[in-house]
C-alpha cells in the first residue's frame, strides 16, 4: 500500500501532475468534490488502492500486473520494479487471507467436535450415575438374542463406508473423509439413495425429484451423467467396485457393500432401548437410548435444509429423537435424578421450543434444585415460545405449576 501511495504522488514520465488523492476524493460521496481523472496511471493506481482497502487482493494484483506490462513496453525499469513488488505483496496478502480462512474453518470444526464430544461425555456420566441407582446390566446371552436387537457381524473397520446423515452430511472411509464431491447433484442423488436404501428407486423418480422442469430426454441424460460421476467418485475414494447398481430400471446402493448409516443405527438403538424398557431391563434401556441420543447430531442433512424430498423423513427422525429423550427423562424421573432430567429437557426444548411438557419438566427440576428464579424464567420462555410458534398461551397445568413455584410450594 505504501509503494502504491508513493507511486500515486510521483511525477509521471510526461511531467509533473497533481497527487492521485486529489482526483479520487469523491467517487463514493466524499466531501472533497468530484474531479475528472485523465491520466491512465492515476486511474489504474486509484483502482488498485480501492481494491486493497476492500481486501480484494487478487483483483488488485491483476490491475498492477496490467500496469506493470504497460511500463515494460515503455521501458521504465524503475516503475516496473516497484509495481512488481506491489503485485507480489498483493499475492502474499491473498495467500495469508486464505490461510486465515482455512484456520478459522478448522477452528470452527474443532469447536463443533468438542461440543459433540462434551455432550457424549455428559451422556456417559449420566449413564454411570443412573446405573448406580438402577443396578448393574444383566449379562448378555452368548448365543441367541431373543429380542432381535443385536447388530449383524460388522465388516472390518477399514472396509466400511460410514455415512453421517444426522447433522452435517459426511462420508468416511476409515479415518479419511471422502471429498470433494464431483458436483452438487451427485451428492444429492447419493443422499437420496442412502435414505431409501431399503428399496430400489426408479430412474423416473430421480428424474422427477432432481430435474422436475426438464424435458425427459435431457433429465435422463443429466441422471446418467450424475450417476457416472457418483460411481467414479465412490470407486476412487472407497474401493474398486460399483457402489450404485442399476436393476430393472431402478437404482440402488449395492446391498452387499459394508455401509454404515448413522440414521439406521440411531433407529436400531432406539428400538432396542424401548424394547428393553418394556421388558423391565432398565440399565440396558438407558444404555441403548443414550447411545441413540448421542448419534443424533442434528436434523437429517442439516447442510441441505430446503430440499423438499427429505422434509418428511427429517421430521420423522426428529420426532423419534424427541421420543428417545422423553423415554430417558421418564427413566431418570423414576430414580429422582433431577440433574439428568434437566439435561434431557433442555435438549428437547432446543429442538422443539414449543414442547410445553419439556418446559414444565425444566421448571420442576429448577424448583427442586433450589433455583425458583430459573423456574419462573423458564415459564416466561415457554409462554414466549408458544406465542411465537403457535399463537397460543400456556396450558392450565403449566400456569398452575408456575403459581406453585411462585408461592414456594413443593413441586
Amino acid at each position: 500500500m505504501g509503494a502504491i501511495r508513493r507511486l500515486c504522488t510521483a511525477p509521471p514520465p510526461g511531467g509533473p501532475k497533481r497527487p492521485l488523492a486529489e482526483h479520487l476524493r469523491a467517487r463514493d460521496g466524499s466531501a472533497y468534490g468530484r474531479v475528472t481523472i485523465t491520466h491512465p496511471d492515476e486511474l489504474a493506481l486509484g483502482s488498485a488502492s480501492r481494491l486493497l482497502e476492500r481486501g480484494r487482493y487478487e483483483e488488485a494484483a491483476d490491475v498492477l500486473a496490467a500496469l506493470e506490462r504497460s511500463h515494460e513496453v515503455a521501458g521504465d525499469a524503475v516503475e516496473v520494479e516497484i509495481l512488481a513488488a506491489a503485485r507480489r505483496l498483493c499475492v502474499a496478502c491473498q495467500h495469508h487471507r486464505e490461510e486465515l480462512e482455512a484456520q478459522n474453518q478448522a477452528a470452527a470444526a474443532a469447536a463443533g467436535m468438542e461440543r459433540r464430544l462434551r455432550d457424549r461425555l455428559g451422556a456417559l456420566l449420566d449413564l454411570a450415575a443412573t446405573r448406580s441407582l438402577i443396578g448393574p446390566l444383566e449379562p448378555a446371552a452368548p448365543a441367541a438374542h431373543d429380542d432381535g436387537d443385536a447388530p449383524s457381524a460388522p465388516a472390518k473397520a477399514h472396509d466400511v463406508l460410514a455415512v453421517q446423515c444426522l447433522g452435517q452430511f459426511t462420508v468416511m472411509h476409515g479415518e479419511r473423509r471422502l471429498e470433494p464431491w464431483p458436483n452438487r447433484r451427485a451428492k444429492a442423488v447419493f443422499k437420496y439413495l442412502v435414505v431409501h436404501r431399503e428399496q430400489t428407486v426408479a430412474k423416473e423418480t430421480l428424474m422427477e425429484v432432481f430435474w422436475p422442469d426438464t424435458e425427459v430426454s435431457a433429465a435422463r441424460n443429466n441422471l446418467n451423467v450424475t450417476v457416472h460421476a457418483l460411481r467414479r467418485f465412490l470407486r476412487d475414494g472407497h474401493s474398486r467396485v460399483s457402489h450404485v447398481m442399476f436393476r430393472d430400471g431402478c437404482y440402488l446402493i449395492d446391498p452387499s457393500l459394508p455401509v454404515w448409516v448413522d440414521a439406521v443405527e440411531f433407529e436400531r438403538l432406539a428400538d432396542a432401548g424401548e424394547r428393553h424398557e418394556r421388558l423391565g431391563r432398565l440399565p440396558e434401556a438407558v444404555r441403548d437410548l443414550h447411545a441413540a441420543e448421542a448419534l443424533y447430531q442434528g436434523g437429517l442433512f442439516d447442510d441441505d435444509p430446503y430440499e423438499e424430498w427429505m422434509q418428511a423423513r427429517r421430521r420423522e427422525l426428529q420426532d423419534r429423537y424427541v421420543g428417545v429423550l422423553e423415554r430417558l427423562g421418564d427413566l431418570y424421573r423414576g430414580v429422582d435424578d433431577d440433574r439428568a432430567c434437566l439435561g434431557v429437557a433442555r435438549k428437547i426444548v432446543a429442538v422443539e421450543p414449543f414442547r410445553e411438557s419439556a418446559h414444565r419438566e425444566l421448571m420442576r427440576c429448577y424448583a427442586r434444585q433450589g433455583q425458583p428464579h430459573l423456574a419462573l424464567r423458564q415459564y416466561l420462555d415457554c409462554a414466549a415460545a408458544l406465542q411465537d410458534a403457535l399463537d397460543t398461551r400456556p396450558e392450565p397445568q403449566t400456569v398452575e405449576l408456575y403459581e406453585q413455584i411462585r408461592r414456594r410450594e413443593p413441586v
